[in-house]
């Protein structure tokens, strides 16, 4: 008898500490249950949203900070805030030698850009989950320094079974076509009924953040998921 397979977007930004920690738990379900997540890369809200900074409470980065970090010391997960960051950005009173009320989003992007455009693509081979198992944890559990020099990168993708030379001449052909993938994940991502990261969409139906991923399976549980 077949098993019905279940299939969850997963908006995913690769900049997001809670898509990042996300990620434990999305392995996990997936190799229990009959259950396909389809990974819909975006770029972060900061990137999508112009002048976003500018618009919240300052207390909102600190606390992001504080809570990521805590969060995954209780789920055991390695985790650091990225070096470099995945968006360049001039920080009040930090790096900056300007007088600045807010960050600055710097217009030249040479890392989320590369590492977004990467994991559209490995979703195009299929390996949009291993690329999120390899990649988001190359650059969040806090091991590698530098990540985006040297050859970091592209020892990733080749464990996971991707040509790294391949992969980083195609995102440079196939740049457009990858574009527009981006943009219709993030148009999908504001249909499912939020605009934040992670968000995993099923149903019609969003289900916002880490911490709700139990939620999300209780859901998927009334609509038959069965396990493996």
């Amino acid at each position: 008898m077949n098993k019905k397979l279940l299939e969850v977007d997963f908006f995913y930004s690769m900049r997001s500490p809670w898509s990042y920690i996300a990620t434990y738990q999305v392995k996990k379900i997936s190799n229990k249950y009959n259950v396909k997540f389809n990974v819909r890369f975006v770029y972060p809200i900061a990137i999508r949203i112009k002048g976003f900074f500018d618009r919240i409470d300052p207390l909102f980065a600190p606390y992001l900070l504080r809570d990521a970090t805590r969060v995954a010391e209780m789920k055991n997960i390695p985790y650091r805030w990225p070096s470099p960051d995945p968006i360049v950005m001039e920080m009040p009173g930090k790096n900056s030698t300007k007088d600045l009320k807010f960050p600055k989003i710097d217009k030249k992007q040479p890392y989320i850009y590369r590492i977004t455009r990467l994991g559209v693509l490995a979703s195009l081979y299929n390996k949009d989950l291993d690329y999120l198992y390899s990649i988001a944890k190359l650059i969040w559990d806090g091991k590698t320094k530098d990540w985006d020099k040297g050859h970091h990168l592209d020892k990733a993708l080749n464990n996971i079974g991707l040509d790294p030379d391949q992969m980083n001449s195609e995102i440079i052909t196939r740049k457009n076509e990858i574009e527009k993938i981006i943009k219709t994940n993030e148009i999908k991502h504001r249909e499912t009924g939020h605009w934040g990261v992670p968000v995993f969409g099923f149903n019609k139906e969003p289900f916002f953040g880490q911490d709700r991923i139990n939620v999300l399976l209780w859901r998927l549980k009334q609509h038959g998921l069965t396990e493996r």
